[in-house]
C-alpha cells in the first residue's frame, strides 16, 4: 500500500505540471476520444502516458473500470497509484543525480583536457542539443535541492557545463587558443586526434 506524502506531490508536479491529484486528465481524454469515436488516437494516448504511468496492468484496468463506472473507489485507488509512479520517479532521480555527479568531485576544472572529457561526457549521456543539456542539468539541480541529496555536486556539474557549452571556460578557452596555433603552424603530430572528438568518444 503506498501513501502519497508531500515529497511525492512535489516530484509529480515537477515531471506533470498540469497534474490533479483528484482525478486523471489523461484517462478523462482516453475516454472522451473513444467516445467520439477516435479510436487510434485514444489507443495511441494508452499506449503512451497511461501503460508508462500505470504499468501494473491490473491496477491500471481497475483504475480505469473504477472511472468510467463512476466507482467511488477509484479515488484512493487513483491516490495510491500516484504514490507508486512517485516512488518510481524517486529512484530513477537518484540514480540519474548518481551518474551526473560521480566525477565532479574529481575534475580539476583548471585541467582543461579532464573538463572537455566530462563535458562532453555528460552531453553524450544527456543530449546532442547542448542547450537542452543545460536545461536538464538545472532542472536535476532543483531535484538535488528537493531530496537534499549531493546538492552541491549537482550544481557544479550544472555550472560546468553551462560555461563549458556557453564557452566562457578560461582553462578550456586557453586550451582552444593553443591547440589552433599548433593547427595553423602544422606542429600537432599527425597521429594525435583532436582532444575534443577524443574526449567525446570515451563517452560513445
Amino acid at each position: 500500500m503506498h501513501e502519497l506524502v508531500d515529497v511525492h506531490k512535489q516530484i509529480l508536479k515537477e515531471e506533470y505540471p498540469n497534474i490533479n491529484f483528484e482525478s486523471d486528465s489523461d484517462i478523462e481524454r482516453y475516454f472522451e476520444l473513444r467516445q467520439i469515436g477516435r479510436q487510434q488516437d485514444a489507443l495511441f494516448l494508452y499506449n503512451t502516458r497511461l501503460k508508462r504511468k500505470y504499468p501494473d496492468e491490473k491496477q491500471r484496468t481497475t483504475l480505469m473500470r473504477y472511472f468510467r463506472s463512476h466507482n467511488p473507489a477509484f479515488h484512493a485507488l487513483y491516490r495510491e497509484n500516484l504514490a507508486a509512479l512517485a516512488e518510481r520517479l524517486l529512484f530513477r532521480t537518484y540514480k540519474i543525480i548518481e551518474i551526473l555527479t560521480k566525477e565532479i568531485d574529481t575534475v580539476n576544472i583548471k585541467d582543461a583536457y579532464a573538463v572537455i572529457k566530462l563535458a562532453e561526457g555528460l552531453l553524450g549521456i544527456i543530449s546532442p542539443d547542448r542547450y537542452q543539456a543545460i536545461a536538464f542539468t538545472e532542472k536535476y539541480v532543483r531535484y538535488a535541492n528537493l531530496l537534499n541529496f549531493r546538492t552541491q555536486q549537482m550544481e557544479r556539474v550544472s555550472e560546468l557545463l553551462r560555461l563549458y557549452v556557453t564557452d566562457t571556460l578560461e582553462s578550456v578557452q586557453e586550451y582552444k587558443k593553443v591547440t589552433e596555433i599548433r593547427q595553423k603552424e602544422k606542429i600537432l603530430p599527425a597521429s594525435s586526434k583532436n582532444l575534443f572528438l577524443r574526449a567525446y568518444e570515451c563517452f560513445r
